[in-house]
């Protein structure tokens, strides 16, 4: 996960090849079949460092296409997240995205709010709790 991840990289990729790589590699981690909890931590910190590249690399928030979005909102919202660790996990993928593209947290927003109610541990709660959402 982490070299796949880590393989975008928006000071080489610009512009459309970057969403279409982004696009490819949300694609492909998608595909993955029930993998086990340490493959869904090291995808939940290698998505958090890449939304964190693409906000310090000033890259366009476009670079994550509608297909891209759907993918990230697949990956991000399933419900067979076990422990408390991958949900916080995710949270921490969630605000890098924030911080990123504003836009694809409007896209979140209902998936997000679901998980603030669902989530049974405050910590979590109080982690999604800061990612800004809008009003609507």
């Amino acid at each position: 996960m982490e070299c796949l991840l880590a393989s975008v990289n928006p000071l080489v990729v610009k512009g459309s090849a970057l969403t279409e790589v982004i696009s490819r590699v949300l694609k492909d981690i998608a595909g993955l079949q029930s993998p086990p909890a340490e493959v869904w931590r090291s995808t939940h910190d290698e998505l958090t460092r890449l939304f964190q590249r693409l906000k310090r690399e000033d890259a366009e928030a476009s670079a994550i296409s509608a297909q891209g979005q759907g993918l990230l909102q697949t990956l991000l919202f399933r419900p067979d997240l076990p422990n408390e660790a991958l949900r916080l996990s995710r949270a921490d993928v969630v605000i890098a995205v924030a911080a990123f593209s504003p836009s694809s947290v409007t896209a979140m927003r209902t998936d997000i709010l679901a998980c603030i109610a669902e989530e049974r541990s405050a910590v979590v709660r109080d982690r999604l709790g800061v990612v800004p959402l809008a009003d609507g």
